[in-house]
């Protein structure tokens, strides 16, 4: 009977793709060596959230009651480009295989959010001086970056077979 099959981390691997995976154990060329890795992510958000009760304001003269919805969403993605400088020294180090390794990552994060909020104001007690006020109010927020990040280095040893 075949079983339901289960990942970590929603299918994403905690580590950078191809580093410490199953051929991670594989003897090296040595020498100097370049990989690129582009990675493409995009999330999407939406929703609606509604003040479904009439909220009462104090410390004003008059009674107020207010009523109103909120809506928003987000999307944003994100195109990096992981750079890797690797050197795998030939001589044996501790009966291994030694290397080296610089990561660098460049990338771009596209970002908007978006919001509005309607809903309306009116006296506590029916009607009151101002009746009833409604009111709208809505705003986007766009966001473009393009950056480099930080530099990685690490040095791993792979153990030869005696």
């Amino acid at each position: 009977m075949p079983t339901t099959a289960k990942s970590d981390e929603g299918g994403v691997s905690f580590w950078v793709p191809g580093f410490f995976g199953s051929l991670a154990a594989v003897s090296q060329q040595p020498g100097w060596s370049l990989t690129t890795i582009f990675y493409q992510t995009s999330v999407l958000a939406s929703g609606d959230v509604a003040i479904a009760r009439e909220t009462t304001l104090g410390k004003i003269p008059i009674n107020l009651n207010l009523s109103a919805n909120l809506t928003a969403s987000l999307s944003s993605r994100a195109d990096l480009d992981f750079l890797t400088l690797t050197y795998v020294f030939k001589t044996p180090v501790l009966r291994g295989q030694a290397s080296f390794d610089l990561l660098g990552l460049y990338g771009r994060v596209d970002s908007s959010l978006g919001a509005q909020l309607a809903g309306t104001l009116s006296a506590a007690t029916g009607g009151g001086p101002l009746g009833s006020v409604s009111f709208s109010r809505s705003d986007t927020i766009n966001s473009l970056m393009s950056s480099f990040g930080d530099l990685g280095a690490w040095a791993t040893k792979q153990f030869t077979a005696v």
